[in-house]
């Protein structure tokens, strides 16, 4: 029982010590988009802000005939919703000219909260070079196309010859034309590097971005395809995928970058399989059944339906990984960081013995245990040293070595073979 004399003598508050680090958020999209300051009725003066509604974002001024009300839209219209999403601007007109890099750094420097981008560029170009960036800076990004080559190729590199002439960029005596388009990489001798289709003329002629430096009757030439799918598989990007619907680009885009990113974004961190899912406001594309194997080839995405259903498929960024495995490892290294850095925040010191060692692997096997209960991974085992294992100048420099786990992924099945045999 409390003395209250002695309270009115010595007054004392105890408060609890334990910290707990800040992890970071794998929730949080960025709606990235090229637009004037003045363009908001309330001026977009910074270059991010935070909203968690679609009356907050019209309250601030956002147009809603906009790119960035129209991807919040259908950011929000999943079930579930996220809470909590930013957007982003690119200068441009009178604010000032930028390029994708520099506007996701200044972005990036202002507010790293986000996680997922999400943004305006439709060109393949400008794709790339946000892919880029999303890839230097431990980002995941959906990137959404209306490109037909898309889903009317299915090859990334092409052979053919053509004859060239110093000093013009025409290539004439080509087989055939019909598979090369605008933006297509072109390589061969006497063909400066970075070349790209300017026009394709005729079926047997292309005009190119560069002047041949030499001329040359039957050169061999290398095509790359250009289109966005190609370009993510070719370079075997692992945090960007693109998105297909022939809508895009049109005054009846249903957005399906952000729609994909709100439908996700909800859950635990490689919980959710990104194929065969759902869209709300999204409807199926009607393409072809060749169309379809094309853009799976190249690892691309696609929303249409099967059997009366409209799903996602297949949920894989263009390394031909999936976003999921992406996704969720992303959140494990955060969770292991997490909880060993707490241990060493709240304790006075973790000794260098085998129970301190002992401390810190039970925190990893805890993350772990966490990744295995969210259905990401389905084992692990973990190996660490004992303290007198541990060389004296390790010990020295207090850094404890050689702790490793490995785990099995668990994964999703995507695709079932049945064989069967009928009897009578």
């Amino acid at each position: 029982m409390a003395d209250t004399g002695i309270d009115r003598i010595i007054q004392i508050t105890i408060s609890k010590s334990t910290l707990t680090p800040t992890q970071a958020a794998f929730n949080i999209p960025i709606i990235a988009a090229e637009f004037l300051k003045s363009s908001w009725t309330t001026a977009f003066t910074t270059r991010t802000q935070t909203f968690t509604s679609l009356a907050a974002l019209a309250a601030a001024g956002c147009p809603t005939s906009s790119f960035v009300y129209l991807a919040a839209q259908a950011l929000l219209a999943q079930n579930p919703s996220i809470q909590t999403f930013m957007v982003g601007r690119k200068e441009t007109g009178g604010d000032g000219t930028e390029t994708w890099t520099t506007a996701l750094n200044a972005m990036l420097a202002e507010n790293p909260s986000f996680y997922g981008v999400i943004v305006g560029a439709r060109d393949a170009v400008d794709q790339t070079v946000v892919a880029e960036w999303v890839e230097a800076n431990k980002r995941l990004c959906m990137l959404a196309t209306g490109d037909l080559n898309c889903v009317n190729r299915n090859f990334l590199t092409l052979a053919s010859a053509g004859d060239t002439t110093t000093g013009s960029g025409v290539i004439t005596g080509i087989a055939d034309t019909s598979q090369m388009a605008v933006g297509d990489g072109m390589a061969g001798t006497g063909i400066p590097a970075g070349a790209t289709i300017q026009s394709v003329d005729s079926a047997t002629q292309v005009t190119l971005t560069e002047n041949a430096t030499a001329t040359g009757t039957a050169v061999v030439l290398t095509l790359t395809a250009g289109d966005i799918f190609a370009v993510l598989a070719s370079g075997k990007y692992t945090r960007t995928g693109a998105l297909f619907h022939s809508l895009t680009g049109t005054a009846s885009e249903p957005y399906v970058d952000a729609a994909i990113i709100g439908k996700i974004f909800p859950y635990t961190p490689g919980t959710i399989n990104w194929a065969f899912k759902q869209l709300a406001t999204v409807p199926a594309d009607a393409i072809l059944e060749n169309q379809i194997e094309n853009g799976l080839a190249k690892y691309g995405n696609l929303y249409t339906a099967i059997s009366g259903v409209n799903i996602v498929q297949m949920g894989q960024v263009g390394s031909s990984d999936y976003f999921d495995v992406i996704h969720g490892t992303d959140w494990l290294q955060a969770r292991i960081q997490n909880r060993l850095y707490t241990v060493l925040v709240n304790s006075q010191k973790v000794p260098f013995t085998d129970g301190g060692i002992q401390g810190l692997v039970a925190e990893l096997k805890a993350a772990l245990n966490e990744g295995v209960q969210n259905g990401f991974l389905a084992s692990y085992s973990v190996t660490a040293p004992t303290a007198a294992a541990v060389s004296s100048t390790n010990k020295g420099n207090r850094i404890l070595p050689d702790v490793t786990f490995t785990a099995e992924l668990a994964g999703a099945i995507n695709n079932v073979q049945i064989q069967g045999t009928l009897t009578n």
